[in-house]
């Protein structure tokens, strides 16, 4: 599993962690067709740990949340998100976001995600109001579930 980017969001007060790679069929209208491919970014190894932790506890004043998004987590080695889910546990609130449906997820992924944000971008149902948990969701299909983690 390759970690694409990071990047701060000052407005959700969260760091975000990009992976690598999407299995097809894409979702029509993707905002992140550059995250499809599963040959860039850089493996998530013990480097990359120790630069996340470094960025997490550098800017600890401004992160309440970490964000996985991608590419496409759910697509990832599930050995390897699994291990990534784990060690960022340690630090914040995991918030996943994945097209795929909670039923779809597995446990061992669930239980260590705060939050997950289920529901491909669908271009037919785009709505400006869907506001779950402070964060406004593209199309109405989309939902973000609070777990008891």
């Amino acid at each position: 599993m390759n970690i694409l980017a990071t990047e701060y969001s000052l407005r959700h007060k969260a760091l975000e962690l990009y992976v690598a790679g999407c299995k097809g069929p894409h979702c029509p209208g993707c905002h992140n067709p550059e995250t499809w491919s599963f040959d860039q970014g850089v493996p998530f190894d013990t480097v990359t740990k120790r630069e996340i932790e470094t960025k997490i506890k550098d800017f600890a004043h401004m992160i309440d949340n970490i964000w996985v998004l991608g590419g496409e987590p759910i697509d990832q080695d599930r050995k390897a998100l699994e291990e990534l889910l784990s060690f960022l546990r340690g630090f914040r609130p995991v918030w996943l976001f994945t097209r795929y449906e909670l039923s779809e997820v597995s446990e061992n992924i669930l239980c260590h995600c705060s939050y997950v944000k289920t529901g491909r971008y669908n271009e037919d149902k785009l709505v400006d109001d869907n506001v779950q948990h402070g964060v406004k969701l593209a199309s109405s299909n989309q939902k973000i579930h609070r777990l008891n983690n």
